[in-house]
């Protein structure tokens, strides 16, 4: 299936605009958090851990797939991204 021209054009202007906000986050830093959370929250509030702790693994899902997407990047971009901020 082809898309049209406009709809190309949409899409690749989309795609930079998550691309830079990809670029710019701390996605390492992000899954750390994550994993601590999910490793100390059973003994630190294991009620609260209860209520959030099933949805810990779909946010580390999509912190690992926003980190392979960002390691995909251009190193050129990313550089640029870098500069802008």
């Amino acid at each position: 299936m082809s898309i049209s021209e406009e709809q190309y054009k949409i899409t690749i202007s989309m795609a930079y605009r998550y691309a830079q906000l990809i670029a710019g986050m701390d996605l390492s830093g992000a899954i750390t958090a994550c994993n601590l959370a999910e490793t100390l929250g059973p003994i630190l509030d294991p009620t609260l851990y209860k209520e959030n702790g099933p949805k810990m693994s779909e946010d580390l899902a999509i912190l690992y797939a926003l980190l392979e997407c960002k390691n995909h990047l251009p190193q050129e971009f990313l550089a640029q991204c870098r500069e802008k901020s």
